[in-house]
């Protein structure tokens, strides 16, 4: 498995669109060191951000 680097910088400013970046960051993170099948990720993180309202599609 590739180790992946991500170099974060942070800023005074409220920025919401970093903010949902960097969760949904996070969320792949854990559930890829959980060792879930990619699919099954993808549908985890599918139906919880369809649940906060975050999707607009099927």
């Amino acid at each position: 498995m590739k180790k992946r680097k991500t170099k974060i910088q942070f800023t005074d400013k409220n920025n919401k669109i970093g903010d949902v970046w960097l969760e949904r960051l996070l969320e792949r993170a854990i559930l890829e060191k959980l060792n879930i099948p990619i699919e099954l990720q993808g549908a985890i993180l599918s139906q919880k951000h369809k649940k906060q309202g975050e999707m607009d599609y099927e």
